[in-house]
């Protein structure tokens, strides 16, 4: 016969048991990834890397689908170490575009933390118009890290890149090489407002960093015909001490006066 304090001991045995057992399942329904089609969202996130055309249209139309539900998801693996996590992230929420509105907040802190920064930014050009102040905003930070991730991801805005243009322009003259090479590519990748971005990046033609040249020939000629005011500057290029800078500057040129430089390059506009 059991003792009383045995009796008690076995009952407190299958007491905690059970507790521990509730814990794990409402553990694993809480923590559940999304899916569809029996498919969890893990495996859509790597279908978007696919080079197969369906296979990649099909997983951003599903992940699209999922919705805003999936946005913190995202977030923790751009919170994580590991760069394939991350990478995956960046492409859902390109996936989500305007979606995924909801992570700005979110994503706003992670741009402040070295190791998230670059994703995060990344993610917010993702999201397209409503996260543009963010990465402007951005630009203006005293910290080197959150500026210069701010620039590389407003070079891959999918959307309409007119509202990142002045202040882009507005970081061109920065002390900073690195923050002047990336604001110089970024308005080159946008290739819009040629008004305000052109004479900006004729200006950087002759900036002291040999990169930054070179990327500022390379954006000019990404305007093809609008950068047409350029042309006496890349001429004058042309001469530059740089090997690599001159040809970065006749590629412009053919890419802004294609018919002209198909003779040879001997005749350009005044």
């Amino acid at each position: 016969m059991k003792t009383p304090d045995e009796d008690h001991s076995e009952r407190d045995y299958f007491i905690t048991l059970g507790v521990i057992f509730v814990a794990l399942i409402l553990f694993v329904f809480t923590h559940r990834e999304p899916a569809v089609s029996t498919r969890p969202l893990s495996a859509w996130l790597h279908d978007l890397e696919s080079t197969e055309s369906y296979r990649h249209t099909t997983a951003e139309a599903t992940v699209h689908r999922m919705g805003a539900s999936i946005v913190p998801a995202l977030l923790a693996r751009l919170e994580s170490s590991n760069p394939d996590d991350q990478a995956r992230a960046i492409l859902g929420f390109e996936a989500l575009g305007d979606v995924g509105r909801p992570a700005l907040p979110s994503l706003m802190k992670l741009l402040e933390i070295e190791r998230t920064s670059l994703p995060a930014a990344r993610s917010l050009a993702a999201i397209g118009p409503a996260a543009v102040p963010i990465l402007t905003n951005g630009l203006a930070s005293q910290t080197t890290f959150i500026r210069t991730s701010s620039a590389r991801a407003l070079g891959r805005l999918r959307t309409d890149g007119r509202l990142a243009v002045p202040a882009l322009v507005g970081v061109l003259n920065d002390e900073d090489d690195d923050l002047r090479y990336f604001a110089t590519r970024a308005l080159g990748s946008l290739a819009t407002e040629p008004g305000q971005s052109v004479p900006a990046l004729v200006d950087r033609l002759a900036d002291t960093n040999v990169e930054v040249r070179k990327i500022a020939a390379r954006s000019l000629g990404q305007f093809h015909g609008k950068a047409s005011g350029a042309v006496p500057a890349l001429r004058r290029t042309l001469n530059n001490d740089e090997e690599a800078v001159k040809l970065t500057a006749a590629f412009a040129l053919r890419e802004i006066y294609p018919a002209i430089m198909g003779d040879g390059g001997t005749r350009f506009p005044k």
